[in-house]
């Protein structure tokens, strides 16, 4: 799938990553990062998923994603949608300097509520 070449141009793409347990030898949880496109007709689709081993979820990989994706044929992306992890947004516009970003609403309610006091939490959910 991480080979197969990819339409020049999407919509939107959606970045996130998730922590499984990977088995090498021994279980540890590691991120995976995956990346989900928006055609201009519609269509969705997985773009590839990818691991870059236990060292923890960081804009350097994900920048590496970018130019995988690149590599693959992607030329333009109107969109990025991401969490607010420290440094995604310029390795964006570094790969892809005419793309936008906005913050996954859900990251940005998720991030609110992680602010709160815990008494106000359930009321603001």
């Amino acid at each position: 799938m991480r080979e197969r070449p990819l339409s020049a141009e999407y919509c939107a793409v959606f970045l996130d990553g998730t922590f499984l347990s990977i088995r090498r030898g021994k279980t540890a949880k590691e991120p995976v990062y995956m990346a989900f496109g928006i055609k201009p007709d519609g269509r969705r689709e997985i773009l590839g998923f990818w691991l870059f081993g236990a060292e923890g979820e960081s804009a350097r990989n994900w920048e590496e994603v970018l130019k995988d994706l690149q590599r693959r044929g992607v030329q333009r992306v109107r969109i990025f949608i991401t969490d607010d992890l420290p440094g995604l947004e310029e390795a964006i516009k570094k790969i892809f300097p005419e793309a936008d970003w906005q913050l996954c609403v859900l990251h940005a309610v998720r991030d609110a509520l992680n602010k709160a006091r815990k008494k106000d939490q359930e009321a603001l959910a």
